[in-house]
């Protein structure tokens, strides 16, 4: 379980980083799919 967990949060960090780096990169598409990238890592993680 615990191995489980720390893979988990270190998926959530990778998620994380790409987020925030396609945001500058972007910035069109950040506006359109924003809602979209938010919502992909919480949704697969509470699936």
């Amino acid at each position: 379980m615990i191995s489980l967990q720390s893979s988990a949060i270190s998926l959530r960090q990778l998620e994380a980083a790409r987020g925030f780096a396609e945001v500058p990169t972007f910035p069109k598409l950040n506006r359109s799919n924003s809602k979209t990238q938010c919502n992909k890592p919480s949704s697969d993680f509470l699936r």
